[in-house]
């Protein structure tokens, strides 16, 4: 793969995504945080430690769900099918990178729109 087809995140942008996250929900409306694994679970256990939350093991009603990225939204919508959390109203939705050009809106927010690079975060180099 060419290098410069490659987005390597750092650590300091992957804090500067949390801390964006923690100021925009307030705590006290969520039972805790679950990471879609793999990368979303890095992201979830830092939240949670951030926001004084449980890490939950699975999604649950009035939890906020993370991850590291979504592109084609396949993965986010598994997630949000599990019949624990079939009314997902009441769930936060976060990512760190996010396709715009997906057909419908699965998020609340997002911190940087995923382009055509191949994304490397921090815990996988």
């Amino acid at each position: 793969m060419e290098e410069n087809y490659i987005n390597r995140s750092s650590w300091d942008e992957v804090e500067c995504y949390l801390n964006a996250v923690a100021s925009r929900v307030d705590p006290h409306d969520f039972i805790g945080v679950y990471g879609i694994p793999r990368g979303g679970s890095v992201l979830a256990a830092w939240l949670a430690h951030k926001l004084y939350l449980p890490l939950l093991s699975e999604p649950q009603p009035s939890c906020i769900i993370i991850d590291d990225i979504c592109e084609s939204g396949t993965t986010l919508r598994e997630c949000l099918s599990n019949p624990n959390i079939a009314d997902c109203n009441d769930c936060y939705v976060t990512v760190m990178y996010y396709r715009l050009d997906s057909y419908e809106k699965l998020v609340d927010y997002y911190f940087k729109e995923k382009e055509d690079n191949w994304i490397v975060f921090p815990w996988e180099q």
